[in-house]
């Protein structure tokens, strides 16, 4: 097959690892870049220090997507933009890959499954936070028949970002942040789950809100259960997590700010930096890029991301809906 060509919209900093990943794959070749002014994208463009003259500036997305010179469109912006975007790419025979969180409500996530499959198109949501050096160790730790994990332990910080006071109170600042991608990554390390729920509560200074703290709590079909806790601030600059597993023989596994502690009864506790080693030579963008362009060229392979991503939004929202319920928004 010749090369796949491929569109990108937007032009912040996923935007620019993606094209840098495009441009690396021997597969593929990047064909447009679109901003919503044509500065920013020939900006963009020079920027990639790439050979390829050939990479055309474009500043409307539905003109692109629709001018059907690629075979494949990248789509970069932000989430609320994903549903419209993507929607017409795959009306125009485009493979979608969308970063995560794909949409913005499970009903719009559903619509964009069913286009995909009425049209027969590859549509791929960038789930790479799943091929980071910590998933990889927790994923297979807890899959081992030799022990079962109890317990699943998030908490940490992030900062709020500028859009913070302009999101309403109905559920959309619940459902925003690094929250979905947490939910994601417990699911996809302790497996099936049967019910999850959620709190939420802001944080005020002088009458000012200047934050808020968000709770999930999910249940599995294997017994286990997870709990995180999500604190966001408008003057932390930085994301901090700590991500615990504590299994039946009372082994711990905990990780924060890149560093893996192993704590079992009987034997010495020994610590291992995920920044050293196999693990710190995955680059997550390239190799989910590669997967996308080769689930184009191979579509006898099932590219599954879209449909759990699709589970955990539909999670996550549930989650939001019980907090509706209680009476918090």
């Amino acid at each position: 097959m010749e090369q796949i060509r491929v569109g990108i919209i937007g032009t912040g900093g996923f935007a620019a690892k993606r094209a840098k990943c495009v441009l690396a794959l021997d597969n593929a070749e990047l064909a447009w870049v679109c901003s919503r002014k044509i500065e920013k994208a020939e900006e963009f463009i020079e920027s990639l220090d790439t050979d390829n003259k050939s990479i055309m500036p474009k500043s409307n997305w539905a003109s692109a997507l629709e001018d059907q010179d690629a075979d494949a469109v990248i789509i970069a912006t932000p989430n609320y933009l994903h549903f419209d975007q993507g929607t017409l790419a795959m009306n125009n025979k485009l493979n979608v890959l969308l970063e995560f969180p794909h949409a913005t409500s499970t009903d719009e996530g559903n619509k964009l499954l069913e286009l995909s499959s009425k049209n027969n198109l590859i549509l791929h949501v960038g789930l790479t936070h799943r091929l980071n050096a910590r998933h990889r160790v927790f994923k297979p730790a807890c899959a081992r028949d030799s022990v079962k994990p109890l317990s699943y332990s998030i908490s940490g910080t992030e900062a709020c970002g500028k859009w913070y006071d302009s999101i309403p109170l109905t559920g959309g600042k619940f459902m925003g942040g690094m929250l979905p991608y947490l939910v994601d990554s417990v699911r996809d390390c302790m497996g099936p789950v049967v019910s999850i729920s959620g709190t939420y509560s802001t944080k005020t200074k002088d009458g000012v809100e200047k934050g808020d703290v968000r709770g999930i709590t999910m249940q599995f079909e294997s017994g286990s259960v997870a709990q995180i806790v999500n604190v966001r601030n408008v003057s932390k600059p930085a994301h901090v997590f700590r991500h615990t597993i504590l299994f039946d023989d009372n082994t711990i596994i905990e990780e924060r700010k890149g560093k893996l502690q192993y704590t079992t009864p009987g034997m010495d506790d020994r610590e291992e930096d995920l920044s050293n080693g196999a693990h710190s030579e995955i680059d997550t963008v390239m190799e989910d890029t590669a997967c996308f362009i080769d689930a184009i060229r191979f579509p006898e392979h099932e590219d599954s991301t879209a449909v759990d991503a699709q589970e955990t939004l539909r999670l996550v929202e549930l989650a939001k809906n019980s907090i509706r319920e209680s009476g918090a928004f």
